[in-house]
């Protein structure tokens, strides 16, 4: 057997032994700790690509093997033709050509295995990728999930430590939603939460993130966005969650949500940012719900009704210079008629 097929053969050990090692390693841990980080995940896919590349490399090299010593044999089988001599009668050519056949014949079983290694791996790729679909989401909403919110958080705060880019933070939570629950029944109850969240997605950009934060509570996490813009957000969130309705029996039975909102603060972390949009939510409870309220980092205060928020100011054409002087000379004109005494008289 030649020392290619050899080697590419122990690699192909090595390879399906860290395949099974990796993946199985990964799956177990991630369901045993609700730790796992997103540069975990990253890593598992990453690792999961790199044995695809490894495998489908390694394969491409197990046919151009192959394909090589089938040139051989031919040649070999070519000059004994071209000396006359029938490859049967010479030893040497029998000899060498057997040996060829044998490596040959290594080769294609090593292909074979090859590709059932890159079957395996495609398999547990597509393994990791659910795994990682199911850590990350809440499977009523569909929803990025509590733990996927952190990880959105955390590269929210490493882009506003790096480069001063704002973001803000609502946590949005449905109005008497225990009552709702008891009343209706739970299958209402998380009919409502499913709509609510689709609402919450229709209503905000494409880069925000809406995520449920457990129970009946939503968290939103707004991008680029300062205390005063983030104010229209919390509005477009409040006002679709009072456009739902939920199907029971039926009857449509409005929804209503309050919310809390704040956005980061010069040195602050994120447990503090999360404490603040929290106090704002509980002030939003305490006024009678339906409602949102704002923290700004110094005391709690009810939005400001969205036909009050500024408007950009409109600037003015600038006029040209011709048109500009015109205007002068006319503006002169018109003062002097108007004021004859301010004009000089002659003797």
């Amino acid at each position: 057997m030649s020392p290619t097929v050899l080697i590419t053969g122990m690699l192909l050990g090595v390879l399906q032994l860290a395949v099974g090692i990796a993946v199985g390693y990964w799956i177990a841990g991630s369901k045993k700790s609700a730790s796992t980080t997103e540069d975990d995940r990253r890593r598992a896919q990453r690792l999961a690509g790199e044995l695809r590349t490894l495998t489908a490399d390694l394969s491409a090299e197990a046919r151009r093997q192959g394909e090589q010593l089938e040139r051989v044999d031919d040649r070999l089988q070519s000059e004994s033709r071209a000396l006359s001599i029938s490859p049967e009668d010479n030893p040497l050519t029998a000899l060498v050509s057997g040996v060829i056949r044998e490596m040959l014949q290594a080769n294609q079983q090593l292909q074979q295995r090859l590709m059932t290694a890159e079957l395996e791996v495609e398999s547990q790729a597509a393994e990791i990728a659910e795994h990682l679909h199911t850590a990350m989401t809440d499977p009523l909403t569909e929803l990025p999930n509590r733990r996927a919110m952190d990880d959105h958080l955390s590269m929210r705060a490493d882009a506003w430590r790096k480069h001063k880019t704002p973001y803000s933070v609502v946590m949005l939570d449905v109005d008497h939603f225990k009552q709702f629950n008891d009343t209706h029944g739970h299958a209402a109850g998380d009919e409502a939460l499913k709509t609510i969240a689709s609402a919450l997605r229709e209503a905000l950009r494409q880069h925000d993130v809406v995520a449920r934060y457990g129970g009946e509570e939503f968290a939103l996490i707004l991008p680029h966005t300062s205390l005063q813009t983030g104010q229209s957000a919390v509005h477009k969130a409040i006002q679709s969650v009072r456009a739902t309705t939920v199907k029971v029996g039926g009857q449509s039975i409005p929804v209503t949500a309050s919310a809390g909102l704040a956005s980061i603060a010069a040195g602050e972390r994120i447990e503090s940012l999360m404490s603040r949009a929290d106090q704002a939510l509980y002030a939003a409870k305490q006024a009678g719900r339906n409602q949102a309220w704002l923290h700004d980092g110094a005391v709690t205060a009810p939005l400001s009704p969205p036909d009050s928020e500024p408007q950009a100011a409109v600037t003015p054409p600038e006029l040209n210079a011709d048109l500009k002087d015109a205007c002068s000379a006319l503006t002169d004109r018109l003062g002097s008629l108007l004021n004859p005494d301010s004009v000089g008289v002659g003797p």
